[in-house]
């Protein structure tokens, strides 16, 4: 008896000093010390050369309560990213039950200059997976006061505001996200998205608007203000999912189409519909698509294949006929990936040359099986390509296709260089996996 009871003080002792630690911890964090060292680990863990984050004016009650005056997210190019205004409100009772309750995540700004330069190496099928927490989150309010994206981003300015919610609870995931502009110009878009069972089933709906047109003016340098609209529905497995996508830009133009995903070891991705879409491509490309064309895609994406696209910047707002490259990279896959194990890579060059534009697809593990004028002869795509260059540009459009010495074939586009009227230039794509 007498030892049993020096067990139980010695466990009180324990207990006493754990908990006295947390309690000397947690008033740390509430001095302007403890505050700026969790600032500065907070950030040391998250950063690395592709991806820096600042961390600036850690305030309120840590880690219950608390706002930050201002986060800055970087590249190796610099800053892109800043959040200002920054408030988190969280349940202190729900973390007992191994929940993150967060009430509230708010910001009052969030500023974006442009795209992220750091290369992406997240395979696709991984965005389409529910994460495994320890513990579950579900966040009530997601409020956005100011969303402003500079022109690098999308083209034009724009300002947003925004509110939505989301839950994270084992092998359940829900977001939902309204955005609509608050800088003069009409513009939204809803998202309701479920992610939920051992068996993922997905349950999507998007409705996105910007009856304005000019968006589209400033993307195909128009001048006719033509609104955009997209909605894209569906429910079902992930290994056998199907959707309905439609877009429109005002009379010009319309998309609809059938979507089916199949996500396992690779990922397949179908479209199948039609589009009327003539008017919005340059004169001397109507007759070669139609008033309205039946199209039917099929892509798969893994590991295996990366694709990297390396565009000189004085090579970006060059005009090109539509779908002119979908064959050359797909023959670049079949010859190449499709007959090895392994990974493979495709890669395209754009740059200028002389008075014209050159494109170049290489891939270093394609087999050409004949000499390139045979395939020529023998191939549909390759054939249907360079006839469509010849009676576009005449002598001026060419395709080329050559074996390299070292393995591997590359086909080059070359056509007459001509400029579209967009005024801002997207910025340049290095790599894309």
């Amino acid at each position: 008896m007498q030892y049993a009871g020096k067990v139980l003080r010695w466990l009180g002792i324990t207990l006493a000093a754990v908990l006295f630690l947390l309690v000397a911890v947690f008033g740390l964090l509430q001095t302007q010390i403890g505050k700026g060292w969790l600032e500065r680990e907070i950030a040391q863990s998250l950063s690395d050369p592709d991806f820096t984050v600042s961390i600036e004016g850690l305030d309120g009650i840590v880690p219950f309560r608390m706002t930050v005056g201002r986060i800055e997210i970087g590249d190796r190019d610099g800053t892109y990213l800043t959040l200002h205004g920054v408030g988190l409100d969280i349940s202190a009772t729900a973390l007992l039950a191994k929940r993150a309750h967060i009430r509230s995540l708010t910001f009052a700004e969030i500023e974006m200059t442009r795209s992220s330069t750091a290369p992406s190496t997240t395979p696709l099928t991984d965005y389409l997976k529910v994460p495994h927490l320890p513990v579950g989150v579900v966040l009530d309010r997601l409020s956005i006061a100011r969303l402003a994206l500079a022109p690098p981003v999308l083209g034009e300015s724009l300002v947003a505001t925004a509110e939505g919610s989301a839950e994270l609870v084992g092998e359940a995931a829900r977001v939902t996200l309204d955005l609509h502009r608050i800088d003069g110009s009409a513009g939204n878009v809803l998202l309701a998205l479920e992610l939920a069972g051992a068996t993922p089933v997905l349950s999507l709906r998007l409705e996105a608007a910007e009856p304005t047109g000019i968006l589209l003016d400033r993307l195909l340098g128009r001048t006719d203000r033509a609104p955009i609209a997209l909605s894209v529905n569906g429910a079902g497995p992930l290994a056998d999912w199907h959707g309905r996508a439609s877009a429109s830009a005002g009379a010009l133009a319309r998309f609809d189409a059938d979507v089916t995903l199949a996500v396992a070891s690779e990922t397949g991705l179908g479209l199948s519909g039609t589009a009327a879409l003539a008017p919005l491509l340059p004169a001397e490309f109507t007759s070669l698509v139609g008033d309205r064309v039946a199209f039917s895609l099929r892509a798969r994406f893994g590991d295996r294949l990366a694709v990297e696209i390396h565009a000189e910047p004085d090579t970006l707002n060059l005009l090109i006929p539509p779908l002119i490259l979908q064959p050359l990279v797909e023959n670049a896959i079949r010859h190449g990936i499709g007959k090895h194990k392994g990974k493979d890579c495709v890669e395209v060059f754009a740059h200028k040359k002389d008075d014209g534009l050159q494109i170049e697809v290489w891939n270093a593990n394609s087999i050409a099986d004949e000499e390139g004028e045979k395939l020529f002869l023998r191939g549909v795509g390759l054939r249907n390509t360079r006839a469509r260059l010849e009676q576009l540009y005449g002598v001026k459009g060419q395709l080329i296709f050559r074996s390299l010495a070292r393995g591997g074939v590359v086909v080059l586009i070359s056509v007459p260089a001509r400029e579209s009227v967009i005024t801002t230039a997207p910025p340049a794509v290095e790599a894309i996996s």
